[in-house]
């Protein structure tokens, strides 16, 4: 499993319009990360996506919307990870 998620990584952060993903399991801990993330940002996405699916149920996540800046973060409960793209 860990070999397939490291290929997910590297073939997510191929996008040229993806600057950084990360993947978290259920209570924060990092499982990977490349681009622009670090295992400093593994808490808080793990809580983001957790909470937006508490209020978004028909929804696997949230996207949040800045000038140059789309964020995603979404709840997966197959592997059970969170991943956050950064689109610039």
């Amino acid at each position: 499993m860990e070999t397939t998620l490291e290929q997910h990584l590297e073939d997510t952060v191929k996008n040229s319009s993806i600057v950084g993903v990360l993947c978290t399991d259920s209570q924060g801990l990092n499982l990977g990360c490349r681009g622009s993330l670090s295992d400093e940002h593994a808490g808080v996405t793990s809580v983001l996506a957790q909470q937006a699916a508490k209020l978004t149920a028909k929804h696997d996540g949230l996207t949040v919307a800045e000038p140059n800046v789309h964020r995603a973060v979404k709840s997966r409960e197959n592997p059970g990870a969170q991943e956050q793209s950064n689109n610039v």
